[in-house]
């Protein structure tokens, strides 16, 4: 067996738990990128699948849709037992955002139903006619979530039909922490934190103590953006109070958040040690 450096060990064991194949299989890859694990896993999730025409794919995609049904009476939905037992199979916690992005590929409606074409379509999509195949996905959006920004917003604004309850235009704030809470996972979704300084867990408090409403399309969407730039540049430097675009209640949180002794913490914590990289002349 070939020996390896430490580095190269850990890289062998987050490839192999991030896709789930062999460790030779892994270090292959490994060795193919140069030993870039961030590389050879893109390289890995992004080369073409090998299954038969898509064509094809309807008869076995259909089997595994109605191995899944509630109930006869509706032959082409299945609902919320038959969906949590579909997302067992796929080994796919309810509390992580892959649930969510499992549900955004085959464009389920709401959280405890799926319905027969839209699953086909999904799953035909990505050459995944069965358990097996749509289990192996189920990593390729783990990785996704972390490394793709588009595919992240995607998975984030489909999100909002499936945190709404049905018949309602905006989500309750009640859902809505809950789902933001999954998608700005610090583990598996967009950490929406900055140093020691929780923008998320700093937000869902202003909500609840301060803002008290449901939440609107528009405002859900901003707020990935007001996410991103905030980790992008946590100063909020880009931030002007006086001539702003944002929704009233991210205005309201920049300024609260400008006011918490964490934040005005870390800021000197971030200007300090942007000072110790400054270049003098003296």
């Amino acid at each position: 067996m070939p020996s390896y450096n430490p580095q190269q060990k850990a890289a062998i064991r987050s490839f192999v738990e991030t896709t789930g194949i062999k460790d030779s299989a892994a270090a292959k890859q490994l060795k193919a990128s140069g030993w870039n694990l961030n590389a050879a896993v893109d390289a890995y999730f992004h080369t073409a699948p090998t299954s038969a025409a898509k064509t094809s794919l309807k008869p076995a995609l259909n089997k595994v849709f109605d191995k899944y049904r509630d109930s006869a009476s509706t032959p082409d939905q299945i609902g919320t037992e038959g969906t949590m037992a579909y997302l067992q199979a796929l080994n796919v916690s309810l509390d992580e955002p892959v649930l969510l992005a499992v549900l955004t590929q085959i464009k389920a409606p709401t959280m405890g139903e799926l319905n027969r074409n839209e699953f086909v379509g999904g799953w035909e999509e990505l050459s995944a006619d069965t358990a097996e195949k749509q289990k192996s996905y189920v990593a390729r959006f783990r990785h996704s979530l972390r490394s793709s920004p588009d595919f992240f917003q995607n998975v984030y604004r489909h999100s909002f039909l499936l945190a709404r309850s049905p018949g309602q235009k905006s989500v309750a704030l009640e859902a809505a922490v809950e789902f933001w809470r999954m998608l700005f996972s610090k583990a598996y979704g967009l950490d929406w934190s900055s140093r020691d300084f929780s923008w998320l867990e700093h937000f869902l408090d202003f909500l609840q103590e301060k803002w008290k409403k449901s939440i609107g399309k528009d405002l859900w969407d901003q707020t990935l953006l007001f996410a991103r730039k905030t980790i992008d540049d946590p100063s909020l430097s880009w931030w002007n109070e006086m001539d702003s675009a944002w929704p009233s209640v991210l205005d309201e949180f920049a300024t609260y958040a400008k006011s918490l002794p964490d934040y005005v913490a870390m800021v000197k914590t971030l200007s300090a040690g942007a000072g110790d990289g400054m270049d003098t002349d003296e």
